[in-house]
């Protein structure tokens, strides 16, 4: 009898990457943030973001809307 020996290897899964999409991609698509394309492109603007995900968009955004307006 011969035994064949199976190799185990442990491979992480691949991570899932979010789209990033461009800052005028982020405004056209305001209407995905319940704001104004001037409200999306003035946080993305304030953050120094030209890129970045939709959820780190929807963070961004969310901080904005929520500070105080002196």
């Amino acid at each position: 009898m011969t035994e064949k020996s199976e190799k185990k290897t442990d491979i992480p899964a691949p991570k899932r990457t979010e789209p990033v999409y461009s800052m005028q991609q982020l405004i056209d698509g305001y209407r995905e943030f319940g704001a104004s394309k001037a409200v999306v492109g003035c946080a993305l603007k304030l953050a120094g973001k030209d890129s970045t995900t939709t959820a780190e968009a929807r963070k961004i955004i969310d901080t904005f809307r929520q500070k105080e307006v002196k």
